[in-house]
Order: C-alpha cells, then structure tokens, then sequence
C-alpha cells in the first residue's frame, strides 16, 4: 500500500454581508471607490462652477477686461510620473500676468489657463485678456472659461461613475439578497 497525503477539503464559500466567499473584502473597496469618485465629483464641480460663475459676474459689467502679458512663469509640482519613491516628479509650469488697472496701478497674477509640462511652450512677452474686479484687483482671471467648462464636464463624469458604480452594485446585489429571503 502506498502512502497517499491525505485530501483537502474543497473550498466551500460561504455566504458574506454582500458577496460570497474572497469576493467578501471586494465590497468595501468598491463602496469606497464609489464615494471617493462622487466626493471628487462634488468637490470639483461646487469649485469650478463657483469660479465660472465669478468670471461671468466680472464678464456681465462688474469686471474690467484689459490685457495682460506673460512676464514669468510659476512652477508647480503636481504629482510623480509611475509608482515608487524614486518616480519622477512631474512639473507644470504656469504664466504669471502683468496687467495695469484703469488706476494704473500694476498688479500680477498667476494664470491656471495655458499652463503646460514642457517650460519651453511658454513663450514669455505672450498677451491675454485679463478681467478684474475694478473694487479688488487682486481677484482676476484670465478671460477664458473653456478650460472651466471642460474641467466641470470630468467633474461630473466622476460623480456620474461613482454613483453608477453603487447603482449597479445595488442592482446586481439586492435580487440576490430577496432571493435568500423567500428561501428561509
């Protein structure tokens, strides 16, 4: 007779709170995954269309529009290209306006429109349209809001996937549960 290791049990899943079996730690990271994107959601679009909504007001006749001219450009450090610790650094770099107020005064403002990766696509002396709140010129804006728009648009494609992402877990999860039910 030869000695034969002894069987191991088959894998059986057992019921979970939600899913079945490993899939158990799947749902909370789902559910988490779900609300972060609708946090991220919410949060970029109650700022982006605050911001839009300040451009009209100036562009509607509080602001005054003139022209600005790129004299600098800001460096921002965003986030690491790849994983790790030793990834990358990735940089982007934003113009810095010059503009002169109706007063004269002169006043300077770091744009969030037209920054890049590349410090070389910045072409300094560069003019746009500043608009200014005449009462605070420190509150300007270059007078653009496409980049608001289309921010606002990936804004609400995350709130839409997170909140997709519940409607379809709910979907899948809750004819399964009713199912347990009318069996006991």
């Amino acid at each position: 007779m030869s000695h034969m290791p002894p069987r191991k049990r088959a894998y059986v899943p057992r019921d979970g709170l939600l899913t079945r079996g490993p899939r158990r730690l799947q749902t909370p990271f789902l559910l988490f995954g779900a609300l972060a994107l609708i946090f991220l959601g919410v949060f970029a679009l109650t700022n982006l269309v605050g911001q839009a909504s300040e451009i009209n007001d100036l562009r509607s006749g509080r602001g005054v529009a003139v022209e600005g001219t790129a004299v600098d450009v800001i460096t921002q450090s965003n986030s690491r290209r790849g994983s790790g610790i030793g990834a990358p650094r990735v940089y982007s770099y934003c113009p810095e306006y010059r503009f002169e107020t109706l007063d004269g005064d002169i006043y300077r403002m770091e744009a969030d429109v037209g920054c890049s990766e590349d410090v070389d696509e910045l072409p300094l002396g560069a003019h746009a349209e500043i608009i200014y709140d005449p009462s605070d010129p420190g509150i300007s804006y270059v007078n653009d809001t496409s980049r608001v728009v289309g921010a606002m648009f990936l804004g609400g494609g995350a709130l839409l996937a997170g909140v997709a992402m519940i409607a379809v877990f709910i979907w899948i999860k809750l004819p399964a549960r009713r199912g347990k039910r009318g069996r006991r």
